[in-house]
């Protein structure tokens, strides 16, 4: 038969436990998951749509391939057997499988390829993600020997060339499995000409449970922060929709699938100034009622640029600050510190109405006690509408990772003899993360996040409301020292 007769399966496969909310298109796309609160087990999780996979759909139906995309978001199960029946009531007999994978999910989709395997016997099945820019993870699904293929390239350069069963040897960033090992012409992975890329196929999804649509107007980031994913799952090299591209697709969610709010998905967006002038110039001559929020560097930003960018929709504002600690900035690879246009920017932000939230990180490599307390009194400073303080999440690859391994941050003994543990243990926000300095214990940066979340937070409270604050952040101080002190006598206390 004719293969483009044959339905293509686009896949995000389910995870039934109710204690995490997964977020695979974050992190630059490599994923992590966060801690649910006990009482939210049983309430829906929140949709977070996959760029890649409307994307890469709307390239399979421009080729005239039938194509369906299951991403058990959109269900939600908590029953294995009640989903397999409902994967296969919705794709009965592909020509080809793509599991989009993640690294908060990349054991669990391991472990499902039994059922994928008993449900489509003989159907070519692949795997992807931009955790594969990562060459750990591809060595490691490689051993594993359960994939007819692994894609490192951006799934979108690829898909047709890998359907269409051209010289494996000649697809780029592509492993195929034959005669019981893997075999590739050691092409690099391939980036996604972004201006050629189709209308986000969300036709293939149920729409109607969005809440906020998701839009990649850019990948790709310069910057090469040494704990950011971004440089490494995307490249260095900027690329991007023009202006008029961009507004054409945002304009097209609207029309079509009835979006109002949308997250711009870029590394930084505003990193081409003249580019964002352009499309917020036609978002707001062309009035369509709808508000965005996107994540940039503040460097490239400037209060006339937000009031334009409000005009356009523009309602959420996120960026990193990371850290007022000069050391951690220098190790980091990040060396902008220009504080005073930081509050220029979120004061008109918060005076014409653009939710201003900044991100932070204690216990990096080159900090201290002193060091936390500083960024903490920097976040008191900017006084954002929300400040966040995360402890260190290396992401493989990146230098942060690399460090953390060499240093013992992250337990090497489990690294070497128990991969799949290891693994499993990796991209989870709101448990207890490792520091990354001697400087200060994990216990200690435990503490210090939780200093700095509640003071923060007393910056938007009113009289008595405070006083609860006040005690824990007082205990959480009391805590630190008290630590401190005995590590000083020699005692290892967290």
């Amino acid at each position: 038969m004719n293969d483009r007769k044959k339905t293509v399966l686009l896949l995000s496969l389910a995870d039934f436990d109710r204690g995490y909310q997964y977020h695979k298109e974050m992190g630059s796309g490599v994923g992590f998951k966060s801690v649910r609160p006990v009482l939210h087990h049983a309430k829906p999780r929140r949709i977070y749509p996959i760029a890649e996979l409307q994307y890469a759909a709307a390239i399979v139906k421009e080729a005239g391939y039938p194509v369906i995309i299951d991403d058990d978001q959109y269900r939600d199960s908590v029953d294995p057997e009640a989903y397999k029946s409902a994967l296969k009531s919705r794709c009965e007999s592909p020509c080809a499988i793509f599991v989009r994978t993640s690294l908060p999910t990349l054991l669990h989709d391991i472990e499902q390829v039994d059922m994928l395997h008993t449900l489509y016997p003989g159907i070519p099945l692949y795997i992807f993600g931009p955790l594969f820019s990562a060459s750990e993870f591809v060595d490691f699904v490689k051993q594993k020997k359960l994939f007819d293929g692994v894609i490192t390239s951006e799934i979108e350069a690829v898909i047709l060339d890998v359907i269409e069963h051209k010289n494996p040897d000649k697809i780029p960033g592509f492993y195929y499995l034959k005669n019981d090992s893997y075999h590739s012409g050691n092409l690099p992975r391939a980036l996604t000409d972004m201006q050629t890329l189709p209308m986000p196929a969300y036709e293939c999804v149920d729409h109607s449970k969005i809440d906020r649509f998701i839009v990649q107007t850019s990948r790709g980031c310069p910057m090469a922060c040494n704990y950011c994913p971004y440089y490494l799952s995307q490249g260095h090299k900027f690329r991007a929709k023009t202006s008029e591209r961009a507004f054409e697709e945002i304009k097209y969610l609207r029309e079509e699938f009835g979006a109002r709010r949308i997250i711009i998905h870029d590394p930084i967006f505003t990193l081409d100034k003249k580019r964002v002038i352009k499309l917020c110039e036609l978002l707001a001559d062309a009035n369509l009622d709808i508000e965005w929020e996107c994540e940039t560097h503040m460097a490239h930003l400037d209060p006339s640029m937000i009031e334009l960018m409000y005009k356009a929709g523009l309602r959420i504002l996120a960026f990193g600050v990371e850290s007022a600690n000069e050391e951690v900035l220098k190790q980091a690879n990040r060396r902008f510190k220009n504080w005073k246009l930081i509050k220029e920017n979120i004061q008109i932000a918060k005076k014409i109405g653009v939710e201003t939230r900044a991100y932070y990180i204690l216990a990096l490599p080159g900090d201290t006690i002193e060091g936390a307390y500083a960024t903490i009194e920097l976040a008191k400073y900017l006084h954002p509408d929300f400040s966040k303080f995360n402890l260190p999440n290396p992401y493989p690859g990146t230098g942060l990772y690399n460090n953390a391994l060499a240093e013992g941050w992250l337990d090497r003994e489990k690294f070497e003899n128990d991969r799949d543990a290891f693994y499993r243990e990796l991209g989870v926000h709101g448990t207890d993360e490792p520091s990354m300095t001697l400087n200060i214990s994990d216990l200690q940066a435990q503490y210090l996040s939780r200093v700095g979340n509640h003071e923060v937070l007393l910056q938007h409270l009113d009289g008595l409301k405070k006083f609860p604050l006040h005690s824990k952040i007082l205990a959480y101080k009391t805590a630190v020292h008290g630590i401190g002190a005995l590590r000083q006598l020699g005692l290892n206390i967290g």
